[in-house]
């Protein structure tokens, strides 16, 4: 650890970004790669702590750096079974939180025996994306690893308030066969340039630990508990961000809204009220707006047990909802302007497939949330054209197949 530790200590004297190695330890490599051999389906969790220390201030906007680096809120300390790959080696979900990249080093078991990797990281605006190189030493004696990595703003990138990002990342891991995967620790600092003289000095270290702390299967009451609390957690979470960011509007409002009604939150509460009745005076025109304001509306009619009932197999399909004529007014107003952000160039007799608003182009993001906005509005009794359904499903069985050829 200590050469990590003046390994950085150098990377901040220098003027310019070097990709740094760790030096190679002395004891014979072991196995080049492991697997974490999780039951299915189980998660992992561990002890986390954290310490984080400040260089410079600075704020974006309504947001701390903190806010700025990594949102004001973070996954929970556990890792499961369904995030690894088949041979479970590494967390397959694209990595977009900053703040992640420590634990999804430290979880790749395919250099355990060392090498090297590089990724780029696209973290949320108004962050850049960022090149992250990465060293994995040899394995010593006791199942000891340095990972070490670097992070710079990709190249050719148009700046707006973050003109620059950069930083180091040491991480040290233990690999022990009794665990199928590693406790270890992390050293993150990182070095933000903001505004367009580039005013440097800004930053952050965040030092964690992360202990193995077991494997528990879903049904285990610890974990429900974690999950239970988590949930708690994350509501108070986005209600202060929808405290905060009274301004937010749209799409965005929409989905704090969502993530809110479908965590029990009630529809009555002020706070959630004053933001439902803010989305509904609003005039949406993008997929995405439209999309997440139906299916808010869709949820305030959702049965309270319908969930329970499927899940038991007592409820073959979700029951129509019983939707105010003021709200069915408005999913009627919107589910056609969502029907109308289509891609010209297709005949809509046999093909349907979205964009953001009427234009010759898709993508398959705007069709994946626009088919799940038209599938709560059919719910609340809006009439979809069955053509719009097999057309959808004729384009996604040309681009499984495209896919398939390529």
């Amino acid at each position: 650890m200590t050469s990590i530790l003046l390994r950085l200590e150098q990377y901040r004297m220098r003027p310019c970004l070097q990709l740094l190695m760790v030096a190679a330890l002395v004891s014979p490599a072991l196995a080049q790669s492991r697997s974490c051999d999780l039951p299915r389906p189980s998660a992992v969790l561990y002890d986390h702590t954290v310490e984080i220390q400040r260089h410079g201030t600075c704020n974006l906007g309504n947001e701390t750096l903190e806010d700025t680096l990594f949102g004001d809120a973070r996954n929970a300390a556990v890792l499961l079974q369904g995030e690894l790959d088949a041979r479970q080696q590494y967390i397959q979900a694209s990595l977009t939180d900053l703040r992640d990249l420590p634990f999804y080093l430290a979880t790749d078991l395919r250099r355990a025996g060392g090498g090297e990797l590089e990724l780029t990281l696209c973290p949320r605006p108004p962050l850049p994306a960022l090149v992250v190189r990465v060293e994995y030493g040899k394995r010593d004696a006791e199942g000891l690893q340095q990972i070490f990595a670097i992070l710079e703003t990709e190249p050719g990138q148009a700046m707006s308030q973050v003109s620059g990002l950069r930083g180091t990342l040491a991480i040290t891991r233990q690999l022990e066969t009794k665990k199928p995967v590693p406790s270890f620790m992390s050293l993150f600092d990182l070095e933000m340039a903001t505004g367009p003289s580039g005013v440097k000095g800004l930053g952050l270290i965040y030092n964690e630990s992360w202990e193995w702390g077991g494997v528990v299967q879903p049904a285990d009451a610890r974990f429900r508990a974690l999950v239970r609390a988590a949930i708690s957690e994350h509501v108070q979470c986005l209600r202060g961000r929808l405290e905060r960011r009274g301004g937010v509007g749209g799409g965005r409002l929409a989905l704090l809204l969502l993530a809110l009604l479908k965590a029990g939150e009630d529809p009555e509460d002020p706070l959630i009220g004053a933001a439902l009745a803010r989305l509904t005076s609003e005039k949406l025109t993008a997929t995405y707006d439209l999309s997440l304001a139906i299916m808010v509306i869709e949820s305030l009619y959702t049965p309270p047990a319908e969930r329970q009932l499927l899940l038991e197999g007592r409820l073959h399909a979700p029951m129509p909802r019983e939707v105010s004529e003021v709200h069915r007014h408005l999913l009627q107003h919107w589910t056609s302007t969502l029907l109308g952000n289509v891609d010209s160039r297709v005949d809509p007799g046999y093909r349907w497939r979205w964009n953001y608003v009427p234009a010759a182009r898709y993508d398959n993001s705007n069709t994946q949330l626009a088919l799940l906005g038209l599938y709560a509005a059919h719910l609340c009794g809006i009439d979809v054209p069955r053509r719009v359904w097999e057309g959808a499903a004729g384009h996604w069985l040309d681009d499984s197949l495209a896919s398939t050829a390529s």
